[in-house]
């Protein structure tokens, strides 16, 4: 990634995760920052109709955190993040049901339940609701013995 779009990035993810600095290997592909080892890059210019490599921290704007993103940066991450009450709440939110959150303002924020970082979410009129895409949505609920 160009410094410049480097140090953009940077500078909004510090604006709204409190983030310092990104680890090594982050670059923009397709208008995500991603990351990817230095050994897998020098591959890649190899290769012949590839699209994009590595990780993706980010979607298109670099202030949504993909899940990767989030458990990536989640110890660089001081504010701007909501932490689940229960488990019971996590569940909903990856089948893509909102949960109630006690703040009626509207914002990106990062999503967790101890330690489990899962991407990010957003607030809305007392709600939250997780920026997942369809593909990403658990559609049934396994229980605990593995089976539906």
């Amino acid at each position: 990634m160009g410094k410049g779009k480097r140090s953009r990035a940077l500078r909004e993810l510090k604006e709204k995760y409190g983030v310092k600095d990104l680890p090594r290997g982050i670059i923009e592909s397709n208008s995500r920052l991603r990351m990817v080892s230095l050994d897998a890059l020098r591959f890649s210019k190899q290769m012949r109709g590839l699209r994009s490599i590595g990780v993706a921290l980010t979607g298109e704007a670099p202030d949504i955190l993909t899940i990767e993103g989030a458990q990536i940066l989640a110890k660089s991450i001081t504010r701007g993040a909501v932490e689940l009450q229960n488990r019971e709440e996590e569940e909903k939110l990856v089948r893509g049901e909102p949960v109630s959150c006690g703040t009626g303002e509207e914002e990106l924020v990062v999503v967790g339940y101890k330690g489990d970082w899962l991407g990010s979410g957003r607030l809305k009129k007392g709600s939250l609701k997780l920026e997942l895409p369809n593909w990403r949505v658990i559609k049934t609920h396994v229980n605990e013995s593995g089976s539906d």
